[in-house]
């Protein structure tokens, strides 16, 4: 597991192989297994929530009571969120 500063989650990184291209290549000139042998060898994985390879080390998270006296926190992803919002601002889930 990896962490994505992109969308702040911890996720498995995960290759997106394209079929398409490689069923395509495979028919057509027979280049298919040579597609697979790049995409093993140089493919790069990916955030699968955002798709992309910006990863880090979580922040540092505050004491609890910290987080407390500075308001009320999504228990989903721990965006603050501000008194009279019944969403999240940052992954849209129901308060």
């Amino acid at each position: 597991m990896k962490y994505c500063l992109n969308c702040r989650h911890f996720v498995e990184p995960q290759k997106n192989f394209n079929w398409g291209i490689f069923l395509c290549l495979l028919c057509c000139c027979g280049l298919g297994f040579l597609y697979l042998i790049v995409f093993v060898i140089f493919g790069t994985k990916k955030c699968p929530i955002c798709n992309s390879t910006n990863w880090g080390v979580q922040p540092v998270m505050k004491t609890v009571q910290q987080q407390v006296e500075k308001g009320i926190f999504c228990p989903n992803c721990g965006t603050r969120i501000n008194e009279g919002y019944d969403y999240c601002v940052g992954c849209g889930r129901k308060i």
